[in-house]
């Protein structure tokens, strides 16, 4: 086959009704009427229908199995008295035929549904299946590609950090230990430490790789292995990094606002159906979707003991110095009238050991926290980061981790003896950014396979649980259990 196939559509986009047309999908489901049959197939982009005539050639056809991959020739018309289109087929092909029915059909189940998602994360191929599922996949998709674009619209180099790293930027319990040709390291927790050094040179650096900490599976907020989102820029005062955080955000969103529109429609057409279901308590409000509202200009900006006296004032005991809890943030951004709300100059005990002090105020650091007004709670951080060597020790000496400065000293600490300017930098997940604005009960949802250190890779299902005859053949002559 020479050059690419066309999703539906479009194909749709380009044929006109009573044209012929020539489509590629998955069967999603089969509805046997007698005289006439449907055969209802999708790709990620739309849905077709293949009306079958009984008579017509095509009967076998409905004997096939959902998930099975089929090509259809023929007239495209619209489907009559509803939305969408259809096909009369003058050629039907079997690319791929499904051998064993994948229960429950993922293509019909609501995938927002949060009591789904033990049978998504045993059975990682039905959540691969769901329509709902995939369409967050395609609106994670447009944020990263955007982050991307606004990255190199604005001057940034793309570098890729390690993921197997000799230090930790928070505690060593948070993250990830593994052993690697007999040396004890860790699953990287943040790309700070590789992305200043490499700021000294080419000014502006970003990346979207992956991190990982030691979460557990219990939090709706925390995965074990995220995307992490982090740009450098040598010069960047504390004004400057919160405008990079929210202009690139504004970007991202306006781009997820205009292409994604049918992905949201669709999340929306499934809460509301969830919500029909459910009791009040348990329902999800449906996705609101304004990128106006993360434009710099739009944002509030308070300070920390400003959010600290609002939480008090509303019944929060939460003590100076520590960080915002949940509920607290959710009463700062309920103040703010909903809007998106930076928390800057965070208590120096409460941040990492790389952020700057607050010149003439050093129980305070130069951080900020971007507080999204969904529930979803920290969606970006920014700080100044040191870039004297004698302050970093001793900000390593304050945080206890003086002991692990022999482990950092040639690529981090080393830099500020050479030269290293004032910098600073953002971080963000694009997981936690999903799923805040598409109001997820999960942030488990956001990910085909979501990793937490609690739930194990390799699970105890045994290899045909369906009880299959053909997958237990399969089985028996291969030894595999």
């Amino acid at each position: 086959m020479v050059g690419s196939f066309k999703f539906i559509d479009k194909i749709i986009s380009e044929t006109n009704v009573g044209d012929t047309c020539n489509v590629y999908g998955r069967i999603t489901s089969i509805r046997d009427h007698g005289k006439i049959s449907f055969i209802e197939i999708a790709d990620r982009t739309a849905e077709l229908q293949i009306v079958i005539e009984k008579g017509n050639g095509y009967d076998s056809f409905l004997d096939l199995i959902p998930g099975s991959f089929i090509r259809a020739e023929g007239t495209l018309g619209n489907i009559p008295r509803r939305e969408g289109y259809e096909i009369r087929p003058s050629m039907l092909e079997v690319i791929s035929e499904a051998k064993m029915p994948m229960q429950p059909n993922p293509f019909s189940l609501n995938g927002i549904n949060p009591s789904l998602m033990d049978l998504f994360y045993q059975y990682p191929f039905l959540a691969d299946s769901n329509p709902q599922r995939m369409a967050i996949i395609k609106v994670m998709h447009t944020l990263q590609l955007s982050l991307h674009e606004y990255a190199d619209m604005n001057e940034f180099i793309l570098v890729h950090p390690p993921s197997l790293t000799n230090r930790t930027l928070y505690s060593p319990q948070k993250a990830i230990a593994v052993s690697v040709n007999d040396e004890d390291l860790y699953l990287t927790q943040c790309a700070t430490f590789e992305l200043e050094a490499l700021a000294m040179s080419l000014g502006k650096v970003y990346t979207i790789s992956d991190a990982f900490r030691a979460e557990l599976g219990g939090s709706k907020r925390h995965l074990g292995q995220y995307t992490h989102v982090k740009f450098e820029e040598l010069y960047a005062d504390m004004d400057r990094l919160m405008f990079l955080a929210a202009d690139s955000l504004h970007y991202a969103f306006e781009a997820i606002y205009n292409k994604n529109e049918a992905d949201i429609r669709l999340l929306n057409d499934s809460i509301r159906r969830y919500n029909l279901a459910v009791p009040k308590k348990n329902r999800i409000s449906q996705i609101d979707f304004n990128p106006d509202l993360i434009h710099p200009d739009k944002i509030v900006y308070i300070t920390y003991d400003e959010g600290l006296e609002i939480v008090h004032a509303h019944g929060s005991s939460t003590p100076w110095g520590k960080d915002l809890s949940e509920a607290d943030e959710k009463i700062i951004t309920r103040h703010c009238s909903d809007r998106y709300v930076f928390v800057m100059e965070k208590p120096f005990e409460a941040e990492g050991f790389p952020y700057r002090r607050k010149p003439g105020a050093e129980e305070y650091s130069l951080t900020a926290d971007l507080i999204a007004p969904h529930g979803a709670g920290e969606m970006v951080g920014i700080a100044e980061k040191i870039f004297d060597p004698y302050e970093l020790l001793a900000n390593l000496d304050a945080k206890g981790k003086l002991g692990e400065a022999h482990a950092m000293w040639y690529d981090y600490i080393i830099p500020r003896f050479t030269g290293m300017p004032p910098h600073g930098g953002i971080g963000a997940a694009p997981q936690r950014i999903i799923y805040g604005i598409l109001n997820l009960s999960n942030i488990q949802m956001t990910e085909p396979r979501p990793r937490t250190p609690d739930r194990k890779v390799n699970h105890d299902l045994g290899l045909n649980p369906w009880k299959n005859n053909e997958l237990q053949n399969l089985i028996d002559d291969y030894g595999l259990e």
